[in-house]
């Protein structure tokens, strides 16, 4: 079960590169205040609306949610000032 999770973040991941490089760009743009309000909105759509971002093959909605709260956290830890 956690090689399958781990499995699940590591594509995860690589599917929202784009996403996150577009972060990071607009993070030179906004205010810090605003750009944390941007990276929620964007976590919060790709939770909401996963097929979108991710494709089809999803895990259920509770592990989807733990598995991208901890990419955005991870985004954060790397890309907050």
């Amino acid at each position: 079960m956690e090689d399958a999770i781990l499995l699940y973040k590591r594509k995860f991941n690589h599917a929202l590169e784009p996403l996150k490089e577009m972060l990071v760009h607009q993070q030179t743009i906004l205010a810090n205040k605003e750009w944390l309000k941007f990276v929620d909105r964007t976590r919060m759509s790709v939770i909401n609306q996963p097929e979108q971002y991710l494709g089809t093959d999803l895990p259920d909605k509770e592990e989807l949610t733990i598995l991208i709260n901890g990419i955005f956290q991870d985004f954060l830890k790397h890309h907050s000032a």
